[in-house]
């Protein structure tokens, strides 16, 4: 009698194992969504993220300089990665720049280059990337302003 519901339960119950199996494998696991998105952008809101070239002195640890373009340079610093931004993503590039014990410094002309840049590294989990740049920040103008050629009509 056990053997007739087996039987007729097995394929049924075999099925059931293994999503449960696969279920416990996927939440056990260590590659589950592990670089968060939110929480390493956070730098990139508060301007964290953009350090100026006389700051880059101060710093402290292996300063690692990647060079997205020819444009520019910084004095004192010897360790020099020239990368194209299409090849920034290759296994040897992102092995280079995770084996270096300190800030990682994104050089380019183009500021949107290096945004997008720290953005594909901070999202692949490299610690303590920073964008240089010698502009003058820009103050943000976001306050309200009142229209005043339109006043509002009054309903009676």
């Amino acid at each position: 009698m056990l053997g007739k519901v087996i039987k007729s339960y097995g394929l049924t119950g075999a099925v059931i194992l293994v999503v449960i199996i696969s279920v416990v494998f996927r939440f056990s696991g260590t590659n589950r969504f592990r670089p968060d998105a939110f929480r390493h952008a956070l730098p990139s809101v508060d301007g964290k993220n953009i350090i100026s070239s006389d700051k880059v002195v101060a710093m402290v640890g292996k300063k690692l300089v990647v060079r997205l373009d020819s444009i520019g340079s910084i004095d004192g610093i010897k360790d020099v990665l020239t990368i194209s931004p299409s090849g920034i993503l290759s296994e040897e590039n992102i092995s280079a720049i995770r084996k270096n014990k300190g800030p990682v410094l994104l050089l380019s002309g183009d500021p949107s280059l290096s945004a997008r840049t720290w953005m594909l590294l901070a999202q692949k989990g490299v610690k303590e990337v920073y964008i240089i740049s010698d502009k003058d920040d820009e103050e943000i103008k976001n306050k309200f302003r009142r229209d005043t050629l339109i006043k509002p009509e009054i309903i009676e």
